[in-house]
């Protein structure tokens, strides 16, 4: 699959807005159990940083969502990490500026709340 660059970028989430497909629309939160349905992102990197993405479905009021970025998938190595909270006047979304990140590196990072991990994005 080719990268996607900026412009491919907006112009599938303006086609997934009008299906009603966005990744920040509103999904059935009525089961209650926490999850990451809409998976995981990243993206705007810079030489030291890079924005990581991620939406908590399930909750009915704020909730604290731990972040983590590592050297490795299993996440183990962890290099940076915090919280976030995920609240409704952002539609449960959560978006962190991760800083601090050895230039030309690779890493993995996800979400964790509940008990529930989210995917593993790299």
């Amino acid at each position: 699959m080719p990268p996607l660059d900026r412009r491919g970028f907006v112009a599938g989430a303006g086609l997934g807005a009008v299906l009603g497909l966005g990744g920040c629309a509103a999904a059935g939160r009525a089961g209650g159990a926490l999850r990451f349905a809409h998976g995981v992102a990243s993206g705007d990197p810079g030489p030291d940083r890079v924005v990581i993405w991620t939406r908590l479905d399930g909750a009915s009021g704020p909730e604290e969502v731990e972040w983590l970025v590592a050297r490795g998938p299993g996440l183990r190595a962890v290099v940076r990490r915090g919280r976030v909270v995920a609240d409704p006047a952002r539609d449960f979304c959560c978006k962190v500026d991760v800083e601090g990140l050895d230039p030309g590196a690779t890493y993995w990072y996800g979400f964790r709340a509940g008990g529930r991990r989210s995917a593993t994005g790299r």
